[in-house]
């Protein structure tokens, strides 16, 4: 654990927009979206269930976690799909607050549980759940973690919600699933990356390349260019690329992040360290690919 207490580590679970190929991904890897942020010393936030929240919550459960809180972008599949066998969900001693701007997600998550598809009904899970509803903008300090959290909207099908988690001195953005072109004209991403200062790392949206985009403009994603742009325009320090095409290899990836240094991609299982709202060190998990 980092010593400096007013520091903030963002923790990669999972950076995939749908689960890869494991022999191909083995230095970004395949988990679908779960992301975690916290200042040393005190309770984590996760970001989604994608099935990275699985190897999240052993490492949580190591370290003695057992009220955890959980903040959810959107509803699609890839990023709840860990629910099903979400270990906190069975452990009576555990209490698990979820936060979105979805009323009916008890209807949603009861739904997902029922018959024929899982055997353990909503009714019957051992963990306390609580569930607050998010206004669809907002700003809110959360004491146990020392954070203010900024959320707003973000153009994406079905819609989807950015975070700015916040300790006075450091910020990160967490905005995936979002179509860049339009939420650079809204507004609302812009200022989650650069109010009230700019954050010292963002985490965006780089599903598709250049190409893909134009085959798909209306999925919802964006690119690492428009990423970049957008970050740059806003200040921000570092930009790290999430939500990675399941059809991009670790070879790909790495050929791509060599070209557009120093725009990162994130690797699952990594770890960002922000001090004076830069990154200072990432701490690696994996060994790295080499670009072909």
């Amino acid at each position: 654990m980092d010593g400096n207490k007013n520091g903030l580590q963002m923790t990669f679970w999972g950076v995939r927009g749908n689960v890869a190929p494991a022999h191909a991904s083995t230095v970004f890897g395949n988990h679908t979206t779960c992301t975690e942020v916290r200042r040393p010393g005190r309770p984590p936030l996760l970001f989604d269930l994608g099935t990275g929240a699985y190897p999240a919550a052993l490492s949580l459960r190591g370290q003695g976690a057992c009220e955890l809180d959980v903040f959810l972008t959107h509803l699609h599949y890839d990023h709840l799909n860990a629910l099903p066998v979400w270990p906190p969900l069975y452990l009576p001693d555990c209490t698990i607050r979820f936060w979105s701007t979805y009323a009916d997600l008890p209807q949603v998550f009861a739904r997902l549980l029922a018959s024929p598809f899982h055997p353990v009904p909503y009714d019957k899970l051992n963990a306390t759940l609580q569930f607050e509803v998010l206004p669809t903008q907002g700003s809110r300090y959360l004491a146990r973690q020392g954070l203010t959290l900024s959320w707003g909207p973000l153009p994406h099908p079905q819609g989807c919600t950015g975070f700015r988690c916040d300790d006075g001195t450091n910020a990160v953005v967490f905005a995936t699933d979002v179509d860049l072109g339009a939420a650079r004209q809204t507004g609302i991403l812009p200022a989650l990356l650069s109010h009230p200062y700019p954050a010292g790392l963002a985490v965006l949206d780089g599903f598709f390349t250049d190409e893909e985009l134009a085959r798909f403009p209306d999925w919802g994603h964006g690119t690492w260019r428009q990423g970049r742009d957008l970050a740059s325009a806003c200040g921000v320090d570092t930009l790290a690329i999430t939500h990675h095409h399941p059809d991009h290899d670790d070879v790909f990836l790495a050929a791509i992040e060599a070209a557009a240094a120093p725009v990162r991609w994130a690797r699952e299982g990594q770890t960002f360290h922000l001090h004076d709202n830069r990154v200072q060190r990432i701490t690696p998990s994996r060994p790295e690919a080499t670009p072909s």
